[in-house]
């Protein structure tokens, strides 16, 4: 068989689940940006009702990014999902 393009695979997978992107410009270090994303993955999953197993969840730490013309700390949360928050039950 034929393989898969990563490309394609990749693109299913994100329209199927929710994903959260954050990115802030402190320099927090890896271990607390680590240690936020895996929150994230958790709290996401328990507000969309969906399983763990199907939340992306980025965080962009360290980034040179402005807002209202400063450099003042900031941060942008992106939230994507397609389709609706279900029961557990739903979503399985």
């Amino acid at each position: 068989p034929k393989p898969q393009n990563p490309v394609a695979v990749s693109l299913i997978i994100k329209i199927n689940m929710p994903q959260v992107t954050l990115t802030h410009n402190l320099d927090a270090g890896k271990e607390k940006d680590v240690a936020l994303c895996l929150e994230l993955s958790k709290y996401l999953s328990t507000f969309s009702g969906k399983p763990e197993k199907f939340i992306n969840i980025m965080v962009n730490g360290g980034a040179v990014m402005s807002f209202n013309g400063s450099m003042e700390p900031a941060a942008h949360l992106r939230v994507c999902s397609i389709g609706q928050f279900l029961t557990l039950e739903q979503n399985d």
